[in-house]
């Protein structure tokens, strides 16, 4: 039975990468969620700390030197058709680091049996959680503001739950993200730096009624707290880009 059981997750994992790369990344770390045992304390600081010395802060180094910033800032500026904003540019050269994490932990998700995937991959992966969740806030803001999020929300919505939910849902869901992004619209506007934002963004996923399963708390809010430290370190280096 036990074995009949791992092949059922496996062929869904397999079915769901063949939909979508996002889809089967978090249908993949869910079924690591039922089946893995929490690391210790111990386990969890070694290899938090190994991930932030040896990926987060040496890419964070190199993404956020002037050449590469104000290059970065010259292609998405034509990509998004409008001058990105220090708070979006700060914010979307840390999306880069944390899209650096969820590319690794893809690729070895995909070639891993479920049962052998090592602590430093599931670390990745949710780290990479807690830090898009909080710089997500910034463009969620910034599109709220210029009043043009509805349509690219409504967009992203459908297309990540097409054929996983009913009408109804991603209606509910929709409001439930609007809502929010106004919420966030809110802080950018008293304080354009985006600094008192980012900090909110981190406070939520701190709280701990928040619920964050199947991703583990520690990694989740590890990587929260690592935007926030990025973003104090990239966006003065974004400003003098104006």
């Amino acid at each position: 039975m036990e074995g009949h059981e791992q092949d059922s997750r496996q062929k869904s994992r397999r079915q769901a990468f063949e939909h979508s790369d996002a889809l089967g990344l978090a249908v993949t770390r869910l079924l690591i969620g039922e089946t893995m045992k929490n690391p210790s304390e111990r386990e969890t600081r070694e290899v938090l700390e190994r991930i932030t010395s040896e990926i987060l802060n040496p890419t964070l180094e190199e993404y956020s030197s002037g050449d590469k910033l104000k290059k970065f800032k010259e292609i998405a500026s034509k990509h998004f058709g409008y001058p990105l904003s220090a708070p979006h540019l700060s914010s979307s050269i840390i999306s880069l680091i944390a899209g650096d994490l969820r590319s690794e932990a893809t690729e070895d998700f995909k070639n891993s049996e479920i049962s052998s995937i090592p602590i430093e991959l599931i670390c990745a992966y949710d780290i990479n959680v807690g830090i898009m969740k909080v710089v997500s806030a910034i463009e969620d803001a910034e599109n709220a503001i210029r009043e043009t999020s509805d349509n690219a929300l409504g967009r992203s919505i459908s297309e990540h739950l097409a054929g996983t939910a009913s009408l109804s849902d991603q209606t509910n869901l929709f409001l439930s993200k609007k809502t929010k992004a106004l919420e966030y619209s809110r802080f950018l506007k008293e304080d354009p730096t985006g600094k008192s934002l980012i900090r909110h963004a981190v406070e939520e996923i701190e709280n701990p009624q928040r619920e964050l399963a199947p991703n583990l708390r520690e990694f989740v809010v590890h990587g929260a707290r690592f935007a926030e430290s990025a973003y104090g370190i990239v966006y003065p280096r974004a400003e003098k880009l104006k």
